[in-house]
């Protein structure tokens, strides 16, 4: 494997900068704040459920199936794609099951202050944060179950989140 250089590490930086330049500038606000935003409050949390407490579960080591020898690009993919699709799923149950109160962080009717949906992605992160670090046994499985850690510290998160942002429905 080459050796890491200050040049590669300015393409790479240029590469990250060019394509969040792009991402800004091709996407729409209202797109960025009603869909993105919300979402990006799963995606905090899939990283740290995944990642901290599920060791990596269910691609990734060391909780994962990953072994030497296998490719680390096609894991990386993978795991990917498992966390965007959990975010994207987590995101469709707060918004049109439970607490159904979708994250926007757009004004509402009633104006920033019936905005509860801001409060529960607060509570999201918040909780998720709580959770894995607070010195609480956040795998009371042990390391050899993460996908139950993972399962667990997922649904202690979501409902700690949805009761901190509840509103009254009208």
């Amino acid at each position: 494997m080459a050796a890491f250089t200050f040049p590669k590490a300015l393409l790479r930086w240029v590469i990250v900068v060019a394509i969040a330049w792009l991402f800004m500038f091709l996407t729409s606000g209202q797109w960025f704040v009603n869909w993105y935003l919300p979402m990006s409050f799963f995606l905090l949390m899939g990283s740290v459920t995944f990642g901290v407490i599920g060791l990596g579960w269910p691609l990734a080591v060391p909780g994962g199936s990953w072994k030497p020898g296998r490719n680390r690009w096609l894991t990386g993919v993978g795991m990917f794609i498992i966390w965007f699709a959990a975010a994207l799923l987590f995101t469709a149950i707060e918004t049109w099951i439970w607490p159904h109160m979708p994250l926007s962080g757009a004004p509402t009717a009633q104006g920033v202050a019936g905005n509860f949906g801001s409060i529960f992605g607060i509570g999201v992160f918040m909780a998720t944060l709580w959770y894995a670090f607070n010195g609480f046994n956040c795998r009371p499985f042990g390391p050899a179950k993460s996908w139950a850690n993972w399962l667990l510290a997922s649904i202690v998160i979501l409902l700690m989140a949805g009761y901190s942002g509840s509103s009254p429905r009208t």
